[in-house]
């Protein structure tokens, strides 16, 4: 698909920064977006600018994610699209990180990646979930 060709589209950290900023091109080129982000305030101000459909939830979550995305596919039929783009950081280098900051960013920045992909497979109509990497030609 071509920008603009109204794809459904998902963006994770959509409620400032480079998340707004994508879901603000997106729908300005005529895309449905749904923007996720743990911060409801935020969401709302970047989804009554731009149009896009915010939902409240934190990627870390199996859960929340499960159905975030579940919600998004139903309203939009499908997704063609994901914008992994939520992260967290902590300031300073690695001597002053805690084991407690570590386990959050890669909560957040690795495993919510992985959650919001696995969740979306099912709603993106190019993907055959039935298929293995077993089933794979070498």
């Amino acid at each position: 698909m071509t920008l603009g060709s109204s794809r459904a589209v998902l963006v994770t950290g959509g409620g400032t920064g480079i998340g707004a900023a994508v879901a603000r091109q997106l729908t300005e080129a005529g895309d449905q977006v749904a923007i996720l982000g743990r911060r409801a305030g935020l969401l709302a101000a970047v989804a009554a600018s731009t149009g896009a459909v915010d939902v409240v939830c934190d990627v870390s979550d199996a859960g929340q994610v499960s159905a975030a995305v579940s919600s998004v596919a139903g309203r939009f039929g499908r997704l063609d699209g994901l914008v992994l783009n939520a992260g967290v950081m902590v300031a300073g280098g690695i001597s002053d990180l805690s084991l407690a900051d570590w386990d959050a960013l890669v909560a957040v920045n690795l495993t919510g990646a992985f959650l919001v992909a696995r969740a979306a497979l099912p709603f993106d109509p190019r993907v055959d979930v039935r298929r293995s990497d077993a089933d794979a030609a070498p």
